[in-house]
């Protein structure tokens, strides 16, 4: 049985992230849609978190 180099595990959560933050930002970017807004937004429907206002977002679109 081969073992993997110990460079590999390490870095792999890392890559996974950074390919969630790439998609995205590439979703934002291109399509016009925020990933993170709609997190916010069921956040805000399940009340964990309260609704803050007066946010700095043109049409609560961030």
């Amino acid at each position: 049985m081969t073992k993997l180099p110990w460079t590999v595990v390490p870095f792999t959560p890392l890559l996974v992230a950074c390919a969630i933050c790439i998609i995205f930002m590439f979703l934002e970017s291109v399509i016009g849609y925020c990933v993170g807004y709609k997190i916010y937004l069921v956040l805000i429907k399940k009340g964990i978190i309260k609704k803050v206002e007066g946010q700095n977002c043109a049409n609560w679109i961030c």
